[in-house]
């Protein structure tokens, strides 16, 4: 594939002319480098069309100035030893980039190595490798970014928040809506009226998002914004924004709508997966409360929400009665010690909200003990792990009320640790895991 070609010097020029007469004839640049100076030997007329340089500003200068400028040093034939280079590479063209398909092997004249390159514009293929690429990361109905698309860009920003160690990492925070009587429009109209307005809504959210902002469509009416740079406070501006623009806006067959939204702020080093189901639970607890409802994670845990509670949801039933019963037992009482708190937020010293915490500590304590028995009876596969899990989050609620007794940090944001992550958050995200295995 690679096999060298020995000329010798009295055949060199007529083997240039005959070259030269061949490949000018090719609709592939080719372009014949000498090894030791890496200068640029012949280019035929394709490929100094590509470079954008005329024949004489191209012969006798160093092909790392036109072709694959970011490999200098690096190249893979005379640097890193390779036979052949068959890969794609960036020709630098008329003050811009090309792709190619390179093809590069040696050749020998007269005991001087040289590389043959010859390289095909592929511009019109990943073009058409573009549009098929965008077409599968939009949704076709509205042509909003589909869920493909969000699950490729966090993949980007994971990789990104890797290499720079989270040195560069911003707050962001994620918003869950959708129209509040979507299902009603296309039951009286039609699936292709609910189409249309459907349609309006994702142009009019476009329209009203941020530019910095990115909208995807989450499933059926449910849209997804990704704000970058936001902290809790500007989601919920941001949220009441988009609200307002929707029972401002005229929609195909509705004078007016509203959204239910949820949202909630990254943490840092918490997974999508998670903040994901944070938000999911608000955008639950939004449609319980009141159509056009708002509710954020964190105004949530700074006691901001009218409605300052857990409730339960049908998607934390996991079959077995007595896992059930037990959850149930640990909402209400957490919803008692929120009701403390409400009770007691303005005292100096409220010393039952200790007694509160220490409680609930021991009744978790307790429930993981029963649940750990009740998975080791149904042979649950990944029973360690969750004992492992149970662990790290009983060690982590002492610390918190270790250090809210201490007056490091407020009730609040032990309670949130508490109540927000090792009761609800807990449920949400790990113990759904193991519902098929001990269904009654």
């Amino acid at each position: 594939m690679s096999d060298s070609i020995q000329l010798t010097r009295s055949d060199f020029p007529q083997s240039i002319q005959q070259m030269s007469l061949l490949f000018d004839q090719l609709v592939s640049g080719v372009i014949l480098i000498q090894c030791q100076t890496r200068s640029i030997a012949y280019a035929n007329q394709v490929a100094l069309d590509m470079i954008g340089q005329a024949k004489e500003q191209v012969l006798g200068r160093v092909c790392h100035a036109f072709i694959c400028p970011a490999q200098q040093h690096s190249c893979p034939i005379l640097d890193l030893g390779q036979a052949v280079d068959f890969s794609e590479r960036i020709l630098l063209g008329q003050g811009g980039e090309v792709p190619i398909l390179k093809r590069v092997s040696h050749l020998q004249l007269d005991g001087k190595d040289y590389l043959l390159e010859s390289f095909t514009d592929i511009s019109a293929q990943k073009e058409q490798e573009k549009i098929l690429r965008d077409i599968g990361l939009r949704d076709p109905l509205t042509g909003l970014l589909n869920r493909s698309a969000l699950l490729s860009m966090i993949e980007q920003q994971t990789a990104w928040q890797q290499e720079t160690r989270g040195k560069a990492a911003t707050e962001a925070s994620m918003l869950l809506f959708g129209l509040d009587h979507f299902r009603t429009i296309s039951d009286t109209y039609g699936h292709l009226v609910a189409d249309e307005v459907l349609k309006d809504f994702c142009r009019l959210i476009e329209a009203t998002v941020r530019r910095k902002d990115q909208v995807f469509r989450w499933g059926g009416e449910v849209l997804l914004v990704w704000a970058p740079d936001t902290d809790p406070d500007a989601a919920m501006q941001l949220a009441s924004k988009l609200r307002f623009a929707v029972e401002q806006h005229a929609f195909p067959v509705s004078d007016s709508q509203t959204i239910s939204c949820g949202l909630a702020t990254h943490r840092p080093g918490e997974s999508f997966a998670d903040w994901l189901s944070r938000t999911e639970y608000c955008l639950s607890r939004a449609r319980a409360e009141e159509q056009g409802a708002c509710f954020s994670w964190e105004a949530f845990w700074r006691g901001e929400n009218t409605n300052f509670r857990i409730t339960w949801q049908p998607k934390w039933e996991s079959g077995n009665d007595q896992i059930d019963h037990e959850h149930q037992a640990l909402i209400r009482g957490a919803n008692l010690m929120i009701r403390h708190y409400l009770y007691y937020q303005d005292a100096s010293d409220p010393a039952d909200l200790k007694v509160d915490l220490r409680q609930v500590i021991a009744m978790l304590a307790e429930h993981f003990a029963n649940e750990e028995q009740i998975l080791k009876d149904v042979h649950y596969p990944d029973l360690e792990d969750h004992r492992r899990l149970h662990q790290t989050l009983l060690d982590t609620d002492r610390d918190f009320v270790a250090r809210y007794e201490k007056g490091e940090i407020s009730l609040l944001q032990a309670m949130e640790h508490l109540v927000g992550d090792t009761l609800v958050f807990h449920m949400l995200t790990d113990d759904v895991r193991f519902y098929p295995y001990v269904r009654n």
